[in-house]
């Protein structure tokens, strides 16, 4: 039980990299109050109660790999955009022998026409992977959401549990010394 309950604190604890090792007793809600679970932030502020959302914004914040899918993401775009734009002309210039009359020069310009809906086939694919960039940075997020979800619920718990077994000594302590 402690290993699972000290794995949910980790979890927590990953998601702030400032996060500092220590707990209170859980702050259980009434109707209007959300359920928060407190730990400490930085060293420099005082231990201040987590709320599920505020684990939730900080995770998405400070995650690397959702960071990385947001950025594969935004480059999935820039593919597309690359996609649909017609391909440069090109120039070249050839300059034969290096006498006065015996030099020739030659300019090309080469302009690809393309046919067959190649660029079309390319920006479909480009949408396709834009597509699949979406869909495995909205993956990743659900993922992180339930990560954080669970760690969150099961340092709550433990922090009912510790309340509960330091009640529970009190209580066994009051009736030591009455006895």
């Amino acid at each position: 039980m402690l290993t699972r309950n000290f794995a949910a604190f980790l979890a927590i604890a990953a998601a702030t990299p400032a996060c500092a090792q220590s707990m209170s007793a859980p702050a259980y809600s009434e109707d209007e109050r959300p359920i928060v679970v407190g730990v400490a932030i930085s060293n420099e502020a005082a231990l201040t109660p987590l709320s599920l959302d505020d684990a939730l914004g900080i995770a998405v914040q400070n995650n690397p790999t959702l960071r990385g899918a947001r950025a594969d993401a935004d480059a999935s775009q820039g593919t597309f955009i690359q996609a649909g734009v017609r391909p440069n002309p090109e120039m070249s210039f050839l300059q034969e022998g290096f006498g006065g009359t015996e030099r020739t020069t030659t300019a090309l310009v080469n302009q690809t026409v393309e046919l067959g809906g190649k660029r079309r086939a390319r920006q479909d694919v480009a949408s396709y992977g834009r597509e699949v960039a979406l869909a495995s940075l909205d993956g990743r997020a659900a993922a992180l959401r339930s990560d954080v979800v669970v760690a969150f619920y099961g340092l709550l718990a433990s922090q009912r549990h510790l309340q509960v077994a330091q009640e529970s000594a009190a209580i066994a302590l009051r009736s030591a010394e009455l006895a």
